[in-house]
């Protein structure tokens, strides 16, 4: 299962990314589940279980700590670690799979590439966005800022992990239109109580996107902070 990403920061946050080229059968007998997990992907369509079985095999190796496990969720489904403060994040899609931990709220989300994209615009982007986005590109082109625009707010829902989130609404993006390689810098999430800032990070591969959303904890109600330092 080849390693494509691994990258840390100078705020402890660490993130890897495989991709998927082994079977169930390998994942199976690669170590000894807990038999709640092996209770739990049961119920799972098989292109489902082997994301599972793929993305705890990855976590159980680089994060010993946490046998036997199984993971902890709270009270609205988010994945916790057993031992020790630092959040978790995970994300799936096609073949590919990875985490993310911090010391910080921060949510992590990778997608393939898929025109269906195109169709879900409008339930996730407002209409300023997918001007900025969206407008004027070629299809091949659109897919991949759809993508990413998807995937960073679903970063950023992960990294606040409360449901009842209004994609369109409430997460905005801040587009640099003029500055490409870095076009979205930072995600707000407006609450009834405070807004939050979130740094963005993402990097287009061939196949996929991956992205990361951290909080800028001091930029609650307030201007951004100097940008998060580099991937060591």
């Amino acid at each position: 299962m080849p390693e494509l990403i691994h990258l840390t920061d100078q705020n402890d946050t660490e993130l890897r990314i495989w991709h998927i080229e082994e079977d169930e059968v390998f994942f199976r007998r690669s170590m000894e589940w807990p038999e709640i997990e092996s209770e739990i992907c049961q119920s799972f369509h098989p292109k489902r279980r082997l994301e599972y079985l793929a993305s705890r095999y990855l976590l159980y190796r680089y994060l010993p700590d946490e046998k036997p496990g199984p993971f902890l969720r709270d009270e609205f489904g988010k994945l916790l670690l057993r031992n020790g403060h630092r959040k978790l994040s995970i994300s799936h899609s096609g073949k590919y799979t990875g985490y993310a931990v911090s010391n910080r709220e921060m949510g992590m989300d990778l997608q393939v590439y898929d025109p269906k994209i195109l169709r879900i615009l409008g339930k996730f982007l407002d209409s300023t966005e997918q001007d900025l986005l969206i407008s004027g590109l070629h299809r091949e082109e659109a897919i991949r800022m759809g993508t990413l625009a998807w995937c960073a707010k679903e970063a950023v829902y992960k990294a606040h992990g409360r449901r009842g989130i209004l994609f369109s609404e409430q997460i905005r993006l801040h587009i640099q239109s003029d500055h490409p390689e870095n076009l979205i810098p930072y995600a707000s999430l407006s609450l009834p109580d405070q807004t939050k800032q979130y740094r963005i990070r993402y990097e287009f591969r061939d196949e996929f996107i991956w992205l990361l959303a951290c909080l800028q904890e001091d930029g609650l109600h307030g201007a951004l902070l100097d940008p998060a330092p580099l991937w060591l």
